[in-house]
């Protein structure tokens, strides 16, 4: 049985439950796009055959301007909560049927900054037990091209490995 209860908060959605993570665990960024899809497909894919779980992570950005204006900003996180509703829903479908656990985490911030710090708190969670590696899909605009994208901000930061999928 799998619950739902979505706040900004590490582990809010869980997926089947069977055996303990140790092994590998994967952090995967997960916004609804096409590469992010993919990064996540490749996630479970890497866990078959082995021990471990999938750390799903959505991260949304409220502007900071919003934060000016009580009624903007209430009705910013509103919407972002209800898409953070409507992703856990199709993450949930897409790994319908896979055997390892999951949970879905939606932060608010930097993604990089955020799929680092969920990669952190599994690591110090597990310690030596498990492998913490980062899934994200490469970029789906130019401009992230030109500008750099989370992919090459997380394989920058040398702290976790990182598959960037196409």
């Amino acid at each position: 049985m799998t619950v739902m209860a979505l706040s900004r908060t590490p582990e809010t959605t869980a997926g089947p439950a069977g055996r303990s993570t140790r092994g590998l665990v994967v952090v995967a960024g997960y916004d609804g796009s096409a590469p992010a899809g993919h990064a996540l497909d490749h996630a479970a894919g890497l866990l078959q055959g082995r021990d471990g779980s999938i750390e799903v992570v959505f991260v949304s950005h409220v502007p900071a301007s919003a934060a000016l204006w009580g009624p903007a900003f209430a009705e910013i996180t509103q919407a972002l909560d209800s898409q953070a509703e409507a992703l856990a829903g199709e993450v949930r479908a897409r790994l319908a049927g896979e055997d390892h656990p999951w949970h879905f985490h939606h932060r608010a911030g930097a993604v990089a900054t955020e799929l680092l710090a969920v990669a952190a708190e599994v690591n110090r969670q597990y310690g030596d037990s498990a492998d913490v590696i980062i899934a994200v899909g490469g970029p789906s605009h130019r401009y992230h091209h030109l500008v750099g994208s989370v992919g090459v901000s997380l394989v920058h930061t040398n702290r976790f490995p990182v598959v960037v999928v196409p």
